[in-house]
């Protein structure tokens, strides 16, 4: 008699395939490999990936959610553009949630979750030597929300993912200076967390923001050129 696997088995494995499409669809989108406006088609999309259409579906629901991509009225996905005012929301939302949350993470933030902050900070290091941008890129997402996690706000931390889950990269248009910069910029947050300066980690974090946005709305603006 044929051994058929548990519902609850087939359910984790459609889930997890589902979030690996979702994370690497997200990644092209984010860096530009899948370009603004560009139309998803799903069988091509789905034997690129090595996937069935059931978990890429799911994946891409996921991205229109975050505003990655848009649906037409044929049914269809495409890439979303983001333009001027969608940037300066984003990046506007960021700098009144971010800077706060980083400001209450002082006085609950655990000596091992700054341990963690440095370490990923290390590794985003050898990720510019490397050359391997995809991998600084995780870890610069995996250092600003350990950061902010660390406030204890659910709710708070919950508004922040989303902004990141839908936001505009800057990274694969960063030279390596820039890069560097981030690191050293990262570095000083470390430093004012141990230190537990409220003051000077807000300051830092805004400023952090700040250079994104400027970054961001040069390329725009290159682009139209």
């Amino acid at each position: 008699m044929e051994n058929k696997p548990e519902v609850g088995l087939l359910t984790v494995k459609k889930e997890t395939i589902e979030r690996q499409v979702y994370l690497t669809l997200r990644r092209e989108i984010l860096e530009s490999r899948l370009q603004p406006g560009q139309r998803i088609i799903q069988d091509e999309l789905a034997s690129r990936l090595g996937t069935s259409r059931i978990p890429l579906r799911g994946a891409l629901k996921a991205l229109e959610a975050n505003g990655l991509l848009t649906l037409d009225a044929k049914g269809y996905y495409s890439v979303a553009d983001f333009g001027e005012a969608d940037i300066q929301e984003i990046y506007s939302l960021r700098l009144l949630l971010e800077p706060h949350a980083a400001r209450e993470a002082i006085s609950k933030i655990r000596d091992d979750e700054i341990t963690r902050l440095d370490h990923v900070n290390q590794a985003m290091k050898r990720a510019i030597i490397d050359g391997d941008r995809d991998r600084w890129t995780e870890l610069n997402e995996e250092f600003h929300l350990t950061l902010y996690e660390a406030c204890r706000q659910p709710r708070l931390t919950r508004i922040i993912r989303d902004l990141w889950s839908g936001r505009p990269t800057v990274s694969p248009i960063k030279s390596t200076q820039d890069l560097e910069q981030s690191a050293v910029e990262h570095s000083e947050m470390v430093d004012a967390l141990n230190s537990r300066n409220a003051t000077k980690l807000e300051n830092l974090v805004r400023s952090h923001i700040e250079q994104g946005a400027y970054r961001w709305s040069e390329y725009r603006s290159s682009r139209h050129r």
